[in-house]
């Protein structure tokens, strides 16, 4: 695994704690401020002040109804957003949001033993310079915690030239600020449209450049994409650039229909249909190594929701009528053409079997009786003192269809167990009773403290 960073677990959990303090994401105060500062300057307002809250306070009353305005206009408006009076008001809502779901990516890959270390990174739709940003960050915590030399590459493509120019400005200043010792090139800056422009982009990038990390942000839930065939041939376009032992990363939002249409395209790559093969890395995994076609379309409800430190810009603009934003929530597909899945040590389906072991598609002749079941971690909460946690083994094909419900009455390991679970994880679980269905939910697992749990998380060597 030479390509690959190499971390022990102490390490590993360090780094987690200090990327996630208190079991919080957050967004780094330098960074915000400098981004407060040069909306401020173009804005023609104050950037005098030690901290983000301080700077925007000052700024007058109509200017910050503007840039809350720009998002407002964003979520109700169903036209193409004009992004060259846009970035501003990106700059200090989403970047700030959608940075620690990069971060949590790269953390994923780094405990699966999957992430580069030195990175090709090509960020298709870069905006100004989320992607990079993150990478920059990850990698400058990263560097004391392990002894590979890092390096980091940043091929940028987007529609608006002005967006490249401000995520190289902000990619040179951060990393100015944070006083790496590993190599940050950018190597190219490509305008160009996703929708009608791939073959410039092709050619400007050239046709036999690879990657071994590719950011697509948003293309499902992009308003100006609103066909499928659109973004299967964008998302053709990334992995054709995708090296064999890289990665591709598709972000999303939480909606349901986002990770509807994100399992159909995992399945176009899968069957080959496309003409591509790849495979999920993340986060499905399907450890009866059955995987949902056409016949029976997956139509899980898979996304993050895990909390965060709210920035003080996004505070600020909710203060104007903002969507607020008071959790970290997105849904994702990572992409591979190794065919390497983080639970591929797991499929052993003849085991499972043996230890009484009950597929979901099968768990409707089980009612009211106790079954053993494993499946992924696709969405967690608690409600009224129960912890529900649904979860997916990718043969029952229809959202939601089972989850487990641990009582406020079961106490010790069960709990204990089911409480660290993160999206993503396997469980393990034995002797859950079958019952109808709440919460939207087909059937119902009921944890007892009789019932036997057990995780397995993305360690590759596991």
């Amino acid at each position: 695994m030479g390509n690959y960073v190499q971390i022990d677990d102490p390490c590993l959990r360090k780094l987690k704690d200090e990327l996630m303090p208190g079991g919080h994401w957050f967004f780094p105060a330098g960074l915000a401020l400098q981004i407060t500062k040069r909306v401020g300057l173009e804005l023609r307002q104050s950037v005098r002040g030690r901290r983000v809250e301080e700077i925007m306070s000052s700024w007058d009353h109509n200017t910050l109804q503007f840039l809350a305005n720009k998002i407002i206009g964003a979520y109700r408006n169903k036209a193409a957003t004009d992004y060259t009076n846009f970035w501003p008001s990106y700059a200090l809502y989403y970047l700030p949001s959608n940075f620690p779901k990069v971060i949590k990516l790269l953390l994923d890959l780094l405990s699966a033993g999957v992430l580069p270390r030195q990175v090709r990174l090509l960020d298709l739709g870069v905006g100004p310079g989320t992607v990079p940003l993150a990478i920059l960050f990850f990698y400058s915590r990263l560097e004391k915690y392990v002894k590979d030399a890092l390096e980091i590459q940043i091929d940028m493509i987007d529609a608006w030239w002005g967006h490249l120019l401000l995520a190289n400005e902000f990619v040179d200043l951060y990393t100015g600020m944070l006083k790496v010792s590993f190599p940050v090139i950018i190597n190219k800056l490509a305008e160009g449209c996703l929708e009608n422009g791939r073959k410039q982009l092709a050619s400007t990038l050239g046709k036999n450049s690879k990657y071994n990390l590719i950011f697509l942000s948003y293309v499902l839930n992009e308003y100006e994409i609103n066909n499928m065939n659109e973004v299967k041939e964008i998302s053709d376009l990334a992995l054709n650039y995708l090296a064999q032992d890289g990665t591709l990363a598709i972000l999303e939002p939480a909606a349901k229909d986002c990770a509807v249409r994100l399992a159909g395209l995992h399945w176009r790559y899968k069957s080959g249909e496309a003409g591509i093969k790849a495979t999920a890395f993340g986060p499905c995994s399907y450890p009866w190594g059955l995987y949902p076609g056409r016949e029976q379309s997956c139509s899980c409800w898979s996304f993050i929701s895990e909390p965060w430190k709210k920035p003080e810009s996004i505070a600020k603009l909710e203060g104007f009528g903002t969507p607020r934003k008071n959790e970290i929530k997105f849904s994702y597909l990572l992409l591979r053409k190794d065919e390497f899945n983080r639970y591929r040590y797991l499929q052993k389906p003849e085991l499972y079997r043996r230890r009484g072991f009950v597929r979901l598609s099968r768990i409707r002749f089980y009612y009211g009786q106790p079954v053993n079941i494993l499946g992924v971690v696709i969405h967690k909460c608690s409600k009224n003192g129960a912890l529900i946690i649904d979860i997916c083994d990718g043969t029952s094909g229809c959202h939601n269809h089972c989850h487990l419900e641990v009582g406020p009455e079961v106490t010790g390991l069960p709990r204990q167990v089911l409480s660290s679970a993160e999206h993503g994880d396997l469980v393990e679980v034995t002797n859950v009773k079958v019952l109808p269905g709440t919460r939207g939910s087909s059937f119902t697992l009921e944890v007892s403290n009789n019932t036997a749990a057990r995780l397995h998380r993305t360690r590759q060597e596991a």
